[in-house]
């Protein structure tokens, strides 16, 4: 079936509540594929106490459906949907959706006309095919900061809970899982959701075992933290963009433009999720959403180096290649690029040619060691080279870290599979969602796992470093607190950068343990300048150049930002945007 979050725009006209799906909405659940046999309609209903109404509207390709709802009462109400063909219901879904009093409704409050655009919002339904169960949640709301309970069937093998809100929907997070049981569930979910949001539970092979929507409140902007005795130094440096994904389009190689017309198309990034750099100075970006790698020059030219476009498995030619939802990129000193082809489960490769070629794994999703042609992955993420010249790999579904040598044999080095946070011998530890690293001057490996920060040591050991729950917190490392660690990145002086996605700040940690802030702020954004006034918006990965700035992939954008010291003078904040 096609994605299944479908994102309404629900606006109050009078007495009435209006839900409109977006012409492309519409598009995708017309379309028809190999497995799936399109829609013909969707219903929505409506659901509160005594009062309930179902609202149909013709689905045409190309036009945007409307919904209207006559007179809905106030309140916590169901809001549900089925998609069907013919006599046929090919999938249904529902979730919370609270309605407020309107204007010409009983017990309504006469609004202002400035008032219109407050009464338009997102809602998002997930519709599920039929046999996947609807979840329960034991409160019409969550509490913020607070763990979210859940009930259904068959709980106990649930390994992953996603959450994606309905004004980004793109954007998937994990929630942590505090315990389990067959109709019981605790998660800690991700700190900065707000509206409808949506939640999905799977277990370890990505079987969907339940589905549920609701409302979520907005949270509380926390007020900054008091400057630390490191804020003077953060003054040194400046924050500046690169590149704007939103108005920078790329170049595609000729014979990929979608219309088939052979001429050069242009393309614009979605999803960053990988960096790495040549020596030349050119980056190299992995956009999950396009199955693309990018590059961009020293010169700042932006280009499709590698991807159709298409998700899938071919090698050859760079412009023939595909990839499905690649993440981590790392360049290799002898010349060449290594994907993390995380829904492909293996590593890919891009040699100076602009051939492509799996470099390890099954493309098979599963778990072996053994040699390059073996070896089995799970949705492989983040990468680092160790000063032998061997790969490690995130094997984050896996919840392991592997090292391919030199030779090409493919072991495991940490994490025994099970979910969890123990320490200890690198053969008994647990983890939980391994997504980047990175190798200090030691051999230790620095592993961001969720909100934690952890090593593995080179004599074999792992230990989690930082606080154990997720925050915002400057300090010994011992007291820090994250949340949703993107990338790490070690610069000569021994410095270890840290994206925290979720606290859209860049944080460092430096040799002798003190974590400090260099730039972010508690609100999301995009504005350049000084590091102390300038904005993020989802940090993810980052590279550390030869001249000791810091270049990151601000994902809210999607685009490029660099951190680098001021010569001297004061310098102005530059907004870049508005997000």
């Amino acid at each position: 079936m096609p994605s299944n979050r479908i994102v309404l725009l629900l606006q109050e006209q009078g007495s009435d509540l209006v839900a409109q799906l977006p012409a492309s909405e519409v598009d995708r659940w017309l379309a028809r594929t190999p497995t799936w046999p399109g829609v013909e309609g969707i219903d929505l209903s409506i659901t509160l106490g005594t009062y309930r109404q179902t609202a149909t509207a013709p689905l045409r390709p190309g036009q945007p459906a409307t919904f209207t709802f006559t007179n809905p009462p106030a309140g916590e109400a169901e809001l549900s949907a089925i998609a069907y063909r013919g006599s046929t219901t090919l999938a249904q879904g529902k979730g919370s959706l609270t309605l407020s009093a309107r204007s010409g409704s009983s017990g309504s409050v006469n609004r202002p006309p400035q008032d219109t655009e407050r009464q338009r919002r997102l809602s998002m339904l997930v519709l599920s095919e039929v046999g996947v169960p609807l979840l329960h949640t034991s409160s019409a709301a969550p509490t913020l900061g607070q763990p979210l309970l859940l009930s259904g069937e068959n709980l106990e093998r649930v390994e992953t809970v996603l959450f994606a809100a309905a004004a980004n929907p793109e954007r998937i997070l994990r929630g942590e899982i505090r315990s389990r049981s067959g109709d019981r569930l605790v998660v800690m979910p991700p700190s900065s959701l707000s509206g409808s949001v949506w939640v999905a539970v799977a277990d370890a092979s990505g079987q969907g075992l339940g589905t549920l929507v609701y409302d979520w409140p907005a949270a509380t902007p926390s007020p900054s933290p008091s400057p630390t005795p490191t804020a003077p130094a953060a003054s040194a440096w400046v924050v500046e963009t690169l590149l704007d994904g939103r108005t920078s389009p790329a170049a595609d190689p000729v014979g990929n433009a979608p219309d088939n017309t052979g001429t050069e198309s242009r393309i614009y990034l979605q999803q960053i999720s990988g960096i790495a750099v040549d020596p030349e100075g050119a980056f190299y970006l992995a956009d999950r959403a396009q199955h693309r790698i990018f590059r961009l020059s020293p010169e700042g030219e932006l280009e499709v180096w590698a991807g159709t476009g298409q998700a899938g498995r071919r090698d050859g030619a760079a412009n023939q290649a595909q990839f499905d939802s690649p993440q981590g990129l790392l360049w290799d000193p002898k010349g060449g690029l290594w994907v993390a082809d995380s829904g492909n489960h293996c590593l890919r490769y891009i040699n100076l040619q602009r051939q492509v070629s799996t470099f390890a794994g099954t493309c098979i999703a599963g778990y072996r060691d053994g040699g390059l042609d073996r070896a089995q992955f799970r949705e492989p993420s983040g990468l680092a080279l160790g000063s032998d010249g061997s790969l490690y790999v995130a094997d984050r579904a896996n919840r392991r870290i592997r090292r391919i040598t030199p030779a090409g044999e493919v072991t495991t080095v940490a994490g025994t599979g099970q979910p969890g946070f123990a320490d200890g011998p690198a053969e008994q530890a647990q983890l939980l969602q391994p997504t980047a690293l990175a190798v200090d001057k030691e051999g230790n490996l620095w592993i961001a796992d969720g909100h934690r920060l952890r090593r593995l040591s080179a004599g074999g050991r792992v230990t989690t470093l930082s606080g154990a729950e997720p925050g915002y917190r400057d300090g010994p490392l011992a007291e820090a607190r994250f949340q949703t660690l993107g990338g790490l990145a070690f610069d000569a002086a021994g410095n270890l950068w840290v994206a925290d996605r979720d606290n859209h700040r860049i944080r460092r940690l430096q040799p002798g343990g003190q974590v400090s802030t260099l730039a972010g702020q508690n609100q999301p954004g995009w504005q350049d300048g000084p590091t102390s006034a300038a904005r993020f918006e989802q940090p993810a990965g980052l590279v550390v150049l030869a001249d000791g700035s810091v270049v990151v992939v601000d994902a809210g954008l999607p685009g490029l930002r660099r951190i680098s010291r001021v010569a001297s003078g004061p310098v102005t904040p530059t907004p870049g945007g508005s997000l």
